[in-house]
C-alpha cells in the first residue's frame, strides 16, 4: 500500500513539476528576440546606406556584422533547446528550491517582457528629420532587442538545457567578441 501511495505522490509531483515550462518561455523569448533583432537589422541597414562618412561607414559595417552574429547565436541556441525540448521536464526537475522559487518569479513576469509594447508615433515628420527619426528608431530597436536579450537570459538560467546548448554557440561567441573590440578600436581611432 505505502509503495502505491508513493508511486501516486511521485507522478502527482512530476505532473506538477512537468507544467512548470521555463523551457518554452525560453524558447518564445528566443523567438520573439530573433524577430526583434531581424527587424534591427533591417532599420541599421536603412541608417547604414545614409552614412556618407567613411569612418562613420566602417564603424556601421562592424556593428552590422556584430547583429549578425547576435542574430545566429539566438538561432543556434533556440534550435538547440528546441530539438532537445522533450528532456525539458527532466531538466527542469534538476533544478533546486531557491532556483525553482526564483524562476516561477521570472515565469510569471515573462507575458509582460520590456519592449513588446508597441512605440506611439510622432504626428508630424519633415523632411530634414526623417534622417534623425531612422537613427532614433535604430536606437530605440537596439535597447528593446537588449531589454528582450536581458529576459531571455534570464529565463535561460530555469532551462537547465540552455548550459548544454553553450557548446553550440561558442564559435559564435568568439566571433563576436572579436567584433567587438574591432569596434571598440574604431570608437577609440576614427572621429
Amino acid at each position: 500500500m505505502s509503495t502505491l501511495i508513493l508511486v501516486v505522490f511521485v507522478a502527482l509531483v512530476g505532473e506538477i513539476r512537468a507544467s512548470e515550462g521555463f523551457c518554452e518561455d525560453y524558447l518564445d523569448c528566443m523567438q520573439r528576440l530573433e524577430a526583434k533583432q531581424n527587424d534591427c537589422l533591417l532599420t541599421e541597414r536603412n541608417v547604414q546606406m545614409s552614412s556618407s562618412d567613411t569612418c562613420t561607414r566602417r564603424k556601421w559595417d562592424v556593428k552590422m556584422a556584430l547583429n549578425g552574429l547576435h542574430l545566429r547565436r539566438a538561432e543556434l541556441a533556440r534550435d538547440c533547446v528546441q530539438k532537445n525540448i522533450k528532456d525539458a521536464t527532466i531538466s527542469e526537475f534538476t533544478l533546486s528550491a531557491d532556483q525553482l522559487q526564483t524562476c516561477r518569479s521570472i515565469h510569471a513576469k515573462f507575458p509582460f517582457a520590456p519592449g513588446n509594447k508597441r512605440r506611439k508615433r510622432s504626428s508630424s515628420t519633415s523632411k530634414g528629420s526623417k534622417k534623425k527619426d531612422s537613427r532614433r528608431k535604430a536606437l530605440l530597436c537596439r535597447k528593446d532587442t537588449k531589454l528582450w536579450h536581458k529576459q531571455c537570459s534570464e529565463l535561460a538560467k530555469c532551462c537547465p538545457l540552455t548550459e548544454d546548448c553553450k557548446v553550440n554557440t561558442k564559435g559564435i561567441m568568439e566571433q563576436i567578441y572579436e567584433e567587438r573590440r574591432k569596434l571598440r578600436d574604431l570608437n577609440e581611432n576614427c572621429h
